[in-house]
């Protein structure tokens, strides 16, 4: 290559880093007015909130500044995240055409979704989940925490796994994962999309709850994540949190809210009886309702929650009492408490050979 060619490529790939970073420039100055920002404010913003990367407001400017080709990158990452601004779009070609600078989160915010702003959400709640591996019984626990920030609410999960270790011990995994809460105003429902950077995935939905007086306590949901198996399917399961913290004693009942969502399970009679034998309070439960349950025994036993609620005004037990019983039981019913979604290879031959042939 003769030098006059390399001096004009040269030439060509400065210009081109030239408009480049004028048009990201041009991008962050667009997404700034829109919030309706100044320089000295987005920085002392970006610096109280919860992000972990602190910035300089000579950087800042220098960033937003058409002027000059400075941009430092660590301000790029905390202005995009602070401003929820979809990085693939600032960093498209000078050339192209877009709707909105926002993230994804953002711009599902209309008359059907729009961020929670309900404050009697706010706070921090303790949860449970059973474990991502469908073939283990242990259960997780985590805090989602919900915070008004500037830019709207913005929750954050911290979920503590366990790690089986070479030697056999087991080590606590804590995770922090960040979404925005999403009202969905049609079906009165919340989802949360909790993720991070090394790929950690929760989807959270669970039903609305107004309130007058009191802030959420409690809500029972669903939350959608990978399993641990084989290729990572998709696994569906139940959770439930809570505005305190159990006290150790109390968790022995999470098992239960954890269980099928359906009022009607079935437990062995076998187990049934352990549980009377080993819980005074199963024993009153089978005491107050074997009536209903014994007539359709055999060696299991159906039970309907609806039906035994209904029948509480007729017995002595108190409701506090039988719902400790029914979470005792439902621990041990046969029942799915999760469902992974794992491929079937025949399931999918039978769709193409059969289903899906005229």
């Amino acid at each position: 290559m003769s030098n006059t060619k390399a001096k004009s490529k040269h030439i060509n790939n400065t210009e081109a880093k030239s408009e480049q970073i004028k048009a990201i420039k041009k991008r962050l100055n667009e997404a700034l007015d829109a919030e309706g920002l100044n320089i000295y404010q987005l920085t002392e913003a970006i610096n109280k909130s919860d992000s972990e990367i602190n910035v300089n407001y000579n950087t800042v400017r220098k960033a937003f500044d058409n002027t000059t080709t400075a941009l430092d990158i660590t301000v790029f990452i905390a202005v995009s995240r602070y401003l929820h601004l979809d990085t693939a779009v600032l960093l498209s070609e000078p050339e192209t055409k877009y709707e909105t600078l926002k993230s994804v989160p953002d711009t599902i915010s209309s008359g059907q979704f729009s961020v929670l702003d309900d404050k009697n959400y706010l706070g921090k709640y303790y949860g449970y989940f059973y474990s991502q591996n469908p073939k283990s019984n242990s259960i997780i626990h985590f805090e989602l925490e919900t915070k008004d920030t500037q830019n709207g609410f913005r929750s954050t999960l911290q979920y503590h796994g366990k790690v089986n270790l070479v030697d056999g011990s087991v080590a606590d995994s804590q995770r922090t994962l960040y979404g925005t809460p999403i009202l969905h105003a049609l079906r009165s429902n919340v989802y949360i999309n909790f993720a991070n950077d090394l790929g950690d995935f929760f989807f959270f939905y669970f039903s609305r709850q107004w309130f007058t007086s009191n802030s959420l306590y409690f809500r029972k949901g669903v939350v959608l994540s990978a399993s641990t198996i084989g290729d990572k399917p998709p696994l569906v399961q139940s959770f439930v949190m809570f505005a305190r913290e159990l006290s150790e004693v109390k968790e022995k009942f999470i098992p239960g809210l954890l269980g099928t969502a359906s009022p009607s399970f079935s437990i062995r009679r076998e187990d049934a009886e352990a549980l009377c034998a080993s819980e005074p309070v199963v024993a009153d439960f089978f005491k107050d309702f074997g009536y209903i349950l014994e007539h359709q025994a055999k060696s299991i036993y159906s039970i309907n929650e609806n039906q035994i609620l209904a029948s509480t005004d007729r017995q002595t037990m108190d409701i506090n009492k039988v719902f400790q019983a029914i979470c005792l039981l439902k621990e041990k019913a046969l029942e799915l408490n999760r469902i992974c979604y794992e491929d079937n290879n025949d399931l999918a031959g039978f769709t193409k050979r059969f289903l899906q042939q005229p």
